[in-house]
């Protein structure tokens, strides 16, 4: 028994040194230059800004190329924001569903969840697998930008930026079920989501859209986990 224990620690070490190497060299996403989309996108951006604690923080919001996990809305560290070219042409990705996006991208960037993902975050909450052997964690799927490993991500992280993007939303003036209809948009369109390495796939998204949707009908207060960070205002 000591010795089956030793092994399964020993292979929990060896994926999250593996998974955190991952996470800390994952691959930029390639940016379309001058493409006409971008004044688009910057003009949804400053609507955004002087809603967030720092309205003068600035934000790299860029049109990126298509990637082979068909993501939609990608989220990188040093404050860049990518919304794929396939996306913002689709019919359906009216200005409010992109400004949706845009603002779920501040916000996890303003909740510093690319630095907590790549860190502590993924030890604590990830389930990873190693050598055939499926560890589970306390999250619910998602994977790394890799075939090999496999990742949770923290369900309160995801619930905090997903209230807190609806939260600003309404400063703006809107419902805030926007953020729910870009996330149904996402995934009935097949786009996936991306955090610093991790992604979120179309199933995913669905999940949160419901859970959001639910909450909206039945006037769910939020944990007082929850409820603390989104007390938190960018801190």
């Amino acid at each position: 028994m000591r010795r089956h224990m030793d092994r399964t620690i020993m292979g929990l070490v060896l994926g999250v040194g593996a998974s955190l190497w991952l996470v800390g060299c994952g691959a930029s996403v390639k940016e379309l230059h001058r493409h006409p989309q971008q004044t688009r996108l910057e003009q949804l951006l400053a609507k955004i800004l002087p809603h967030t604690k720092y309205p003068d923080m600035h934000y790299w919001v860029r049109v990126g190329e298509p990637t082979k996990h068909h993501i939609g809305l990608t989220t990188l560290g040093q404050n860049h924001i990518f919304v794929s070219e396939s996306l913002l042409q689709n019919p359906g990705a009216t200005d409010a569903l992109v400004l949706a996006m845009v603002t779920h991208g501040v916000t996890h960037l303003r909740l510093h969840h690319h630095t907590q993902r790549g860190g502590l975050s993924l030890v604590q909450k990830a389930a990873f697998k190693v050598g055939g052997t499926f560890v589970p964690g306390l999250s619910h799927g998602s994977k790394l930008a890799d075939p090999i490993f496999e990742a949770g991500t923290s369900p309160l992280q995801e619930r905090g930026a997903d209230r807190k993007t609806m939260s600003y939303l309404t400063r703006m003036g809107y419902s805030g079920e926007e953020w729910i209809q870009a996330l149904e948009f996402m995934s009935e369109q097949g786009y996936a989501e991306r955090m610093a390495r991790i992604i979120m796939t179309p199933e995913d998204l669905a999940t949160r859209a419901r859970g959001l949707r639910h909450a909206m009908a039945s006037a769910e207060e939020p944990d007082p986990e929850l409820a603390t960070l989104l007390a938190i205002d960018e801190e």
